[in-house]
């Protein structure tokens, strides 16, 4: 027989689906962390989205701070306490004056039996503390709380409680009292301050191993960055994007399949990221969709002076009928900047942005330059380029030569890897391409391409 647990969502999207919906409803759950870690926050989320997405009352009992400055701290992320309060679904206790705290679970019982909510927030908790003459005394008072007054309820409550780590609980109470504890953390990593967020336990719930960043974000309140895991590696789709030129196509064995992952490797990565546009150009006005350029290094307006310079190889991709003629395509681009965000909002952003848009084609500047560490980078990317060929997204990545040299594992996941290097024909600087169609057992194929004075554009050499 399978038990079916209520859950009350949290409203936190990616909490909730780590949570299997949202936390089993009556339990008590202890939010631990120190001063500033975002537990209001989150706990204020949970009894806001109670109430205006499920008529769910909520009660929250505030030993810290009066009424009137908290509402103002948490409206400006979104969280209108207020609004909730006017219908009469949310209650707020003021309990700051209060210095006895077997008042305060008086207190507490007789409001839970007298508004009958569905959820309760304590915050916080190690208030009692300061009205106990030891921790002995507070041990009793917080076993009293939850044994007398939380259990004999159906409230889903959160005990806010400040502690630098969930370590610490069991000097206080016995875990085992608690049906779960969410701890969020504060570290500074190469400049950034990282939020996380860590399930220690929580009944009926797989914990994940590992922290969980998370952002306060002005009218959202909390958002989690959860790293996306693709079990499986998913197949290359059989159709193909071809160009109108047959030696281009027979170059990359019949053309680029779709949903491929491209790998473009030069000596100056920019020469790399002009070409990757220009490709995925002419594909948009080939087929049309949407052409998504994501940049880390280049303005917005810089992109734009470079795809103006596309008109130089669209004629080695397009027929001139078809650069005359093209499909109407959708152009975005992103200009993400290094020194505001942290490596996990960075991919999880991609993430978020790749999974709302679904373009067709993805353009994206080189990563090397994001301040983290290397392995950390390619664990983000690696999962997020499975992502790509799973929503069938074509994408152009930009790398060093230097990477491809002291790093060649990594290149094992791209469908094609196309290295650029510098190259003399005939007396002339030209660019040499080399192909390599991983998915295919096929030798590399070469092309030579060369600035033609004359004609004012790029041409292919003859062999």
């Amino acid at each position: 027989m399978v038990v079916i647990v209520e859950r009350c969502p949290t409203g936190i999207q990616e909490l909730d689906r780590l949570l299997g919906g949202g936390i089993p409803k009556g339990s008590i759950i202890l939010l631990t962390g120190r001063s500033g870690s975002g537990k209001s926050v989150l706990a204020s989320k949970f009894i806001f989205e109670g109430a205006i997405r499920y008529n769910e009352r909520g009660l929250i009992a505030n030993l810290v701070e009066p009424k009137k400055v908290f509402y103002e701290f948490i409206n400006t992320l979104g969280i209108d306490l207020g609004f909730a309060e006017s219908k009469n679904l949310v209650k707020y206790l003021d309990l700051t004056n209060n210095e006895d705290a077997h008042d305060v679970i008086n207190v507490l019982k007789r409001e839970i039996e007298v508004f009958n909510p569905g959820r309760l927030v304590i915050d916080s908790v190690s208030s009692l503390l300061s009205m106990c003459n030891s921790t002995v005394e507070f041990s009793k008072v917080l076993r009293e709380l939850i044994l007398g007054v939380l259990r004999r309820s159906s409230v889903t409550s959160i005990l806010v409680f400040s502690l630098e780590s969930p370590r610490d609980i069991s000097k206080f109470i016995e875990p085992s009292l608690v049906d779960g504890v969410i701890h969020l953390g504060l570290r500074e990593s190469l400049g950034f301050l990282i939020r996380e967020l860590r399930l220690f336990k929580l009944k009926g719930v797989k914990i994940p191993s590992r922290h969980i960043p998370f952002e306060i974000v002005p009218g959202e309140g909390i958002r989690l960055h959860v790293p996306i895991r693709i079990e499986e590696v998913p197949s290359l789709s059989k159709e193909a994007y071809s160009f109108d030129n047959d030696i281009i196509n027979k170059a990359l064995g019949g053309g680029i399949r779709k949903g491929a992952q491209v790998a473009l490797v030069s000596e100056e990565p920019k020469v790399g990221f002009i070409l990757s546009l220009c490709i995925a150009k002419s594909l948009a006005m080939k087929y049309g969709g949407k052409l998504l350029i994501r940049s880390y290094t280049l303005s917005p307006k810089e992109i734009e002076s470079l795809m103006d310079m596309c008109g130089l190889v669209e004629d080695i991709l397009l027929s001139p009928n078809r650069r005359s003629s093209p499909k109407k395509f959708e152009k975005y681009i992103t200009a993400h900047n290094l020194t505001s965000k942290h490596l996990y909002i960075l991919a999880s952003e991609n993430r978020l942005q790749d999974l709302k848009l679904k373009e067709e084609f993805l353009v994206v500047d080189t990563f090397e330059l994001i301040p983290a560490d290397f392995k950390e980078v390619i664990r983000e990317h690696v999962n997020n380029v499975w992502l790509r060929r799973k929503l069938s997204i074509t994408t152009f990545y930009n790398f060093h030569v230097s990477t491809l040299r002291e790093h060649p594992e990594l290149f094992n996941i791209y469908d094609y890897i196309v290295v650029l290097r510098p190259h003399i024909h005939i007396g002339k600087p030209c660019i040499k391409i080399t192909i390599v169609c991983t998915e295919r057992f096929m030798p590399p194929s070469e092309l030579t391409v060369c600035y033609d004075e004359l004609k004012g554009k790029y041409i292919l050499a003859p062999k």
